[in-house]
């Protein structure tokens, strides 16, 4: 059972975020040039957004809780035919902004309906944002737009948050110390983790007590390499006194891990830093590890 967890609370944040209000009220539909498309439209009784040629459709959001969690959800699907005629790959992007805040979802070149997810912090300094759906060339349609605010749910006795990596990268330090290094959310089927390779590596800081034995556990998979090549490691350390390595190898299968370790009383170090890092520079080798956990061993 998951200890972490998220969970969307009731209310989308977007109106008409399927457009199925014939007039499309809630949303500003504009044109860049005069040959611009920026338009509902209708397939088998389904209306959704379509715009081309810098064609945009925008909305504001308000009544948005600063600095919290949001998942937006979209629907996308691309087509080369543009309105004059002329046939160019479809690209556009999804972008949200509120003053910090700015965030743009490229699309490119797909031909059927694909949803996309983007998690971001609310702005710390407004309680509004605008949403804007803009089409460069081909034609790039949108529909079934839904902005819910998350809540992170841990279990009382769980110390590390996102340990399932359900707001991607949230409460972790994500590190690429080279230009070839892997250190990313990915999904494995639907389900979220991080993925790591050529040490590219995550770490999450947490409060312990001294002189008390915790119990880490983890999933993780590598592939890549032939089964039983080195494919990185997760530690747990106290500081400069020393911690625990647990070394992960090819296996192409997820496989569970647990660690423990005592936190020394000596130099007052309460903090212990957990850390996955992925297969060496010169490997081949890619590695995905997902289900942290820690708690106090009873």
């Amino acid at each position: 059972m998951n200890n972490t967890s998220t969970i969307a609370l009731p209310g989308n944040k977007v109106k008409d975020g399927d457009f199925s209000d014939q007039n499309s009220t809630p949303w500003a539909f504009e044109k860049s040039v005069p040959q611009s498309l920026s338009a509902r439209e209708i397939d088998n009784g389904n209306g959704y957004f379509s715009a081309s040629i810098s064609g945009f459709a925008t909305q504001q959001v308000s009544d948005i809780t600063k600095s919290t969690l949001y998942t937006l959800t979209v629907s996308t699907k691309g087509s080369e035919r543009q309105p004059d005629g002329q046939d160019r790959n479809p690209n556009g992007y999804l972008e949200i902004k509120a003053d910090e805040v700015e965030i743009r979802l490229y699309v490119e070149g797909v031909h059927d309906w694909v949803t996309r997810k983007v998690r971001f912090r609310s702005s710390a300094t407004t309680d509004n944002l605008r949403i804007r759906l803009f089409g460069s060339t081909g034609k790039l349609s949108f529909d079934n737009l839904s902005l819910t605010e998350l809540e992170e749910v841990i279990g009382p006795d769980e110390l590390i948050k996102n340990g399932y990596f359900n707001l991607d990268e949230e409460h972790w330090h994500f590190l690429k110390p080279n230009a070839n290094a892997h250190a990313q959310v990915v999904l494995d089927g639907d389900n979220p983790c991080a993925q790591l390779s050529k040490l590219g590596s995550i770490s999450q800081s947490v409060q312990v007590q001294l002189n008390k034995t915790y119990v880490l556990k983890f999933r993780a998979k590598a592939s890549g390499g032939a089964v039983g090549d080195p494919g990185g490691f997760v530690s747990i350390k106290s500081g400069t006194q020393g911690g625990v390595d647990e070394l992960v190898t090819v296996t192409n299968n997820w496989i569970a891990h647990t660690v423990e370790y005592t936190v020394p009383n000596v130099g007052g170090n309460d903090v212990l830093i957990v850390k996955a890092a992925g297969a060496a520079v010169s490997s081949n080798v890619t590695t995905l590890f997902d289900d942290f956990s820690l708690k106090l061993k009873v």
